[in-house]
């Protein structure tokens, strides 16, 4: 009876272990559970809050559901990058941002 009890015991034991660790390597902030956190993952299409307030797409914005990977590869690559026009500043020119 003693044997019984201490195999099942330890199964249980290895079994809460077990899940544990599997829980455990998700990390933090991974809406889509792909084990890629959400502030680096390329495919997560998520406004930053660090933008300001969320600009919808243009009307003519054809990868709609690119929108926020898009504003933000536009926003690394030029300072002074506008996502309510979807443009970048160069000199005095105002210059359409087509990175995708």
């Amino acid at each position: 009876m003693k044997k019984i009890v201490l195999v099942s015991l330890a199964a249980a034991t290895l079994a809460t272990v077990g899940a544990g660790s599997a829980f455990a390597q998700r990390p933090l902030g991974d809406k889509d559970r792909d084990g890629i956190p959400n502030a680096v993952d390329p495919h997560d299409d998520r406004w930053d809050p660090a933008w300001g307030a969320q600009v919808m797409p243009p009307r003519g914005w054809n990868h709609r559901h690119h929108w926020n990977h898009h504003v933000s590869m536009c926003r690394t690559k030029f300072s002074t990058y506008d996502p309510h026009r979807d443009m970048y500043q160069v000199h005095r020119r105002w210059v359409r941002c087509t990175l995708y």
